[in-house]
């Protein structure tokens, strides 16, 4: 019988690295669909009274409200978060408070109306801090890319059908989960 040597062992068809990718990324889809929130605004006549609305869509404190208020309102100075597929303003930023992705809509009745735009709503989106974590990132990217091609997603966004949205919105999220196992299977 032939022992077989460490040379002779065929490589894995995955690296340690390539299971913590897998793993980081089905975790934080994982939470990512378990906080999905959804509000109705009252009736707000500015963009402003949009960031105060949706700062208060995740924060549990006056404090977060305030914190988050603060990474919103500073992205939304640096360039317009007006997204015109959507016709909605699109919220987001790091925080350091916060350990996985969240994903958020506000619904406006009636809509604002600034500078000749609709604006229907408000996407809320938070990632970490973190400069290490590009899988919530990157999530979150794939998350407005699934609005863009998803008809039906975006469609149950706008209806306020929310449990429609947030089950299509797994299955969206689930099949990047697999092409992105795959890719790395079929890298190696």
């Amino acid at each position: 019988r032939q022992e077989q040597t460490p040379s002779a062992i065929p490589a894995a068809p995955l690296n340690r690295d390539d299971v913590a990718y897998i793993s980081i990324l089905g975790n934080e889809i994982y939470h990512l669909l378990d906080n999905i929130r959804f509000g109705r605004a009252p009736v707000l006549q500015n963009r402003e009274d949009i960031i105060v609305h949706a700062a208060s869509l995740f924060a549990d404190t006056p404090e977060m409200e305030r914190h988050f208020y603060e990474i919103i309102k500073k992205r939304d100075q640096l360039a317009d978060t007006y997204m015109k597929p959507f016709h909605t303003l699109f919220l987001h930023g790091k925080s350091p408070d916060i350990a996985h992705p969240c994903f958020g809509y506000i619904h406006l009745e009636p809509p604002i109306y600034e500078n000749g735009r609709i604006i229907l709503g408000a996407i809320i989106s938070f990632i970490p801090e973190e400069s290490n974590n590009k899988t919530a990132a990157s999530l979150a990217s794939e998350i407005v890319g699934a609005l863009l091609q998803e008809p039906n997603l975006l469609a149950a966004l706008r209806k306020a059908d929310d449990e429609l949205f947030a089950s299509l919105l797994e299955v969206s999220l689930l099949k990047y989960y697999k092409r992105c196992v795959l890719s790395l299977l079929s890298a190696k």
